[in-house]
């Protein structure tokens, strides 16, 4: 039998994800602590990466992982970075705006990302090779999917995450230089992330404000669907930091 490929991998650790996430959402008997910086984890997040980490050792035994709860362990040019649930809060409060968040990167580059969300019953996935593809639910055609043609950033549908008026001050001069350009899109008018909106032509430019794993599985997505990614470098206190997603045709 042949190695599974890269996105042979996606695949599976997405169906491995699913699996797990839903036999415990909702669920009364749902583990929670909270972390140190007062954020939720539930055992379920645990579970999921642990899972993930050991189907990546066999099948990639020489590549680093970077897990948002286990740390980032081995070496070399190809690191999978693993977040089991973004939006954990909203997983342990039953709600549905969550999902699991895995990517590939090479040299530091994106070039594969999954985001699956199994509570919507949506996907989001693609490599640099392949291209990128949505499936609204299980056993759906996959769709294919690519960024949008605009050029103008006066005429560029824009958003980010979290919304502005989340935002601190610091992260609100990050992007105080799209003020009064295009048109910026409410949460109201969002259908998935916002960077995953670039991805499928719906916006043009999304600004995120996470971590490493928050971003990586997003750039693979967009940039597999003809985008570009750029990030800032993360701080030294281990803050959120901002990456943007573009369509690539608008200028820097």
């Amino acid at each position: 039998m042949s190695a599974p490929s890269d996105l042979d991998l996606l695949l599976l650790a997405a169906d491995i994800a699913d699996r797990e996430s839903m036999a415990t959402w909702r669920s009364d008997e749902l583990e929670v602590e909270i972390k140190p910086d007062g954020s939720p984890v539930s055992a379920t997040d645990q579970l999921i990466e642990r899972l993930l980490r050991e189907l990546l050792a066999e099948h990639r035994a020489g590549d680093r992982i970077l897990g948002e709860e286990a740390g980032d362990t081995g070496s070399g040019p190809r690191c999978w970075v693993l977040d089991p649930i973004d939006g954990t809060e909203s997983y342990v409060a039953g709600r549905r705006a969550w999902g699991s968040l895995i990517a590939l990167e090479v040299d530091g580059r994106a070039v594969a990302g999954m985001v699956t969300m199994p509570a919507l019953g949506r996907r989001w996935w693609g490599t640099v090779d392949g291209g990128a593809w949505f499936a609204a639910e299980p056993g759906a055609t996959p769709q294919p999917i690519e960024v949008s043609s605009e050029s103008d950033i006066d005429a560029m549908r824009w958003s980010t995450g979290p919304i502005v008026d989340e935002l601190d001050g610091a992260e609100r001069d990050r992007i105080a230089r799209f003020d009064g350009r295009g048109r910026y899109v409410a949460m109201a008018d969002w259908t998935t992330y916002p960077a995953l909106m670039v991805a499928d032509g719906s916006l043009d430019l999304a600004v995120h404000f996470g971590m490493h794993w928050d971003h990586a599985a997003l750039a693979g997505v967009v940039v597999a669907a003809g985008g570009r990614f750029t990030s800032d470098t993360a701080p030294a206190d281990g803050g959120r930091f901002a990456a943007t997603f573009t369509n690539g045709r608008l200028p820097d």
